[in-house]
This record gives structure tokens, sequence and C-alpha cells, in this order.
């Protein structure tokens, strides 16, 4: 079942810093984010991955998709993690090729 979705779109900036990126998050979707897609093409695969987990259980929380960028592994494990598929009622994990902007 398909959910239509308005609001703010969201992208994250590329942090090192998880706690920093966390608080930028959670200030987004306060502001009213209802899609927030995580991007940080810099950091290795434990650290995206932690990010990915993290920042999945807050836009669960607050009720906003989430999609992740560049890695349909990633994005899949951490949508197994949740509901053991890829889309839910409140949260939505999805690979996107690597040409948004960020916000």
């Amino acid at each position: 079942m398909r959910r239509t979705v308005s609001g703010l779109y969201a992208v994250t900036p590329a942090l090192a810093d998880s706690a920093l990126l966390r608080s930028k998050v959670e200030a987004a979707l306060r502001g009213g984010a209802r899609i927030l897609q995580y991007r940080n093409k810099a950091a290795d695969e434990q650290l995206r991955r932690e990010q990915a987990f993290q920042i999945a259980w807050l836009c669960r929380d607050a009720g906003a998709c989430f999609i992740v960028n560049d890695s349909i592994e990633l994005a899949h494990d951490v949508a197994a993690e949740e509901s053991g598929s890829a889309c839910d009622k409140s949260c939505h994990a999805t690979f996107t090729p690597s040409s948004s902007a960020s916000v």
C-alpha cells in the first residue's frame, strides 16, 4: 500500500561526528521534515551503518520516511531491522542514485 507524503525533504550532511549528525536530524524532524535522506559518501562502511541505523530509528519515531543514498545493501539492512521489509507504515528505506543535492 502506498501512502502520500508531503512536506520538507531533508538530506543529511556528510559528517563523521555522529552526535552532531543526530542533533541535526532531530532538528530537521522537529522542523517538519517528512522525508529524510542519509547521504555520507566520505564515511567508511562501519560509520555509515551506525549512522543509518540511528537515523532510521529517529525517522521511525517521528513517522518520517527514511531513504539511504547509494547503498542498496544498507537500505535493505536498515529496513530489515525494523520490519523485515523495505517499507512499513512508519519508515521507508530505499536506494537512490547519487544525484541529489544536500540541504
